[in-house]
């Protein structure tokens, strides 16, 4: 007879405990990654040359650099597992192609 050490709880793979502010991404992400982003691209685009074309160029960098960073802090490269972002894939990936191998050699024949 089997005895019950009390009630088990099993919580699923894709639970994240983040609260979703904008995009999925929690406020300490944005403060954390956005925020000098965002300072850092109203420092750019006030130092000097002021000319209009100057101006629409360093205006049209930032958003592009803005975008590329919004991209990879929302993106899930995992479909099923929503809480998996691009930096955890990439971490694991790295991880894995760092780790120690291991390979077998071929049986050698026997006459």
């Amino acid at each position: 007879m089997t005895t019950k050490k009390g009630k088990e709880f099993i919580f699923p793979e894709n639970v994240d405990s983040k609260y979703g502010v904008f995009l999925g991404l929690g406020l300490l992400e944005l403060v954390k990654y956005i925020l000098p982003l965002v300072i850092g691209g109203f420092l750019f685009i006030a130092i000097p040359p002021y000319n209009v074309g100057w101006m629409i160029t360093k205006i049209i960098l930032v958003l592009i650099i803005g975008v590329i960073a919004f991209g990879l802090l929302a993106a899930r490269p995992i479909k099923a597992r929503p809480n998996i972002r691009i930096q955890d894939h990439l971490k694991i990936k790295s991880q894995y192609k760092k780790r120690q191998k291991l390979f077998f050699k071929q049986r050698t024949k026997r006459i």
